[in-house]
């Protein structure tokens, strides 16, 4: 009998450590509660030049975007903002045909003629480095990465 007593006790205990066991099996089981985050506001022209340790001259505001230029020493830099991803793509596509490096980030680029330089920046905004391919031998543009994708050098005379 005294061993039919602990079989039962054993029993017992079982069911309590489950009961006590489940409020953490359902709390970890249920979906966790998710609150919308609020996107990221792109980035100033003149945050980017910020970053880039320069000041930022606006060379073009037009509905689509808006544009400042810099140079830090001899470097240029080009600063684009967008009201669009793509907006920005299609800028960032057209604009690689000229060369140039491009941080690319949340509706905002920074163009430049040397892609290590953007290593900084990159490292304080975050972004993409792309590559433009350049066909400035076609005399469409300045080969630089730093003129507007209408091919004009905006350090030009």
């Amino acid at each position: 009998m005294a061993v039919g007593v602990l079989f039962l006790a054993g029993c017992g205990g079982g069911d309590t450590d489950k009961d006590s066991a489940e409020p953490e099996r359902r709390a970890a089981s249920a979906a966790p509660s998710v609150e919308p985050v609020k996107a990221a506001k792109p980035a100033t022209v003149e945050q980017l030049a910020e970053a880039v340790g320069c000041e930022a001259q606006i060379r073009m505001k037009v509905q689509d975007y808006r544009q400042g230029v810099c140079k830090k020493g001899e470097l240029p830099y080009t600063l684009i903002t967008f009201t669009t991803e793509q907006n920005q793509r299609d800028w960032v596509d057209y604009a690689k045909m000229y060369g140039g490096w491009y941080l690319v980030g949340n509706r905002w680029a920074i163009g430049t003629n040397k892609g290590p330089n953007l290593e900084a920046v990159q490292g304080e905004l975050g972004g993409t480095v792309e590559e433009g391919k350049g066909y400035a031998s076609s005399g469409t543009g300045n080969g630089s990465g730093t003129g507007t994708s209408t091919g004009e050098d905006v350090y030009g005379p």
